[in-house]
């Protein structure tokens, strides 16, 4: 390969590759993720591509309704563990049973 070529390519990767992490390491970015169901139970996972294998869900859409894009995937609702917004939801709807 041409050394023009190289030198190309590893500038427009600096450009992509992400600024205080590292790229090689898989997962280190990863958040734990929280699913509400409509009946009002809840479970932690670990990252959302935990979730969307164990559930058979696409991770996209998982992460879409954790960053408030997306209402709900497959069904429940999902948020970051770190969010004040799922145990709103919870309250919510175990109130809805309550009545």
């Amino acid at each position: 390969m041409p050394k023009r070529a190289q030198k190309k390519i590893l500038k427009n990767l600096d450009k992509v590759r992400p600024k205080g992490g590292n790229p090689i390491i898989p997962g280190y970015n990863r958040r734990k993720v929280v699913m509400v169901t409509p009946k009002g139970n809840w479970a932690v996972f670990e990252s959302a591509t935990e979730a969307a294998r164990q559930m058979d869900l696409t991770r996209r859409n998982i992460c879409h309704c954790c960053q408030g894009k997306r209402q709900r995937c497959g069904g429940r609702w999902w948020f970051y563990w770190e969010d004040d917004r799922w145990p709103v939801k919870l309250k919510e709807i175990q109130k809805q049973f309550e009545q």
